[in-house]
């Protein structure tokens, strides 16, 4: 699992990130490969970018992010976590 700056999504500097960007960051989170992420991949890069989250907090995102509802977040999905991440800090 990526740690660090391997997950930068920009949020530090709260610059929009590319889309090379966004995908380096989701492969980071997704160490097994399989194109989707757990609760516990989205928990540490919340946590890496924007500080303390509770447990209610990732699981509303969470709840929020997996459209699909299979307990996983697919690529598209992530990018609605960012998208709504940038709004929340622009509003």
């Amino acid at each position: 699992m990526g740690c660090g700056s391997s997950t930068s999504t920009g949020t530090e500097n709260n610059q929009t990130p590319t889309m090379d960007e966004l995908i380096h960051s989701f492969r980071a989170l997704d160490s097994d490969g399989s194109g989707s992420v757990t609760t516990g991949e989205i928990k540490k890069m919340l946590v890496q970018t924007k500080g303390y989250y509770t447990e209610d907090e990732v699981s509303a995102i969470m709840k929020d992010a997996d459209v699909d509802e299979n307990d996983r977040v697919s690529f598209s999905e992530y990018i609605r976590i960012i998208a709504k991440m940038f709004a929340a800090t622009s509003a």
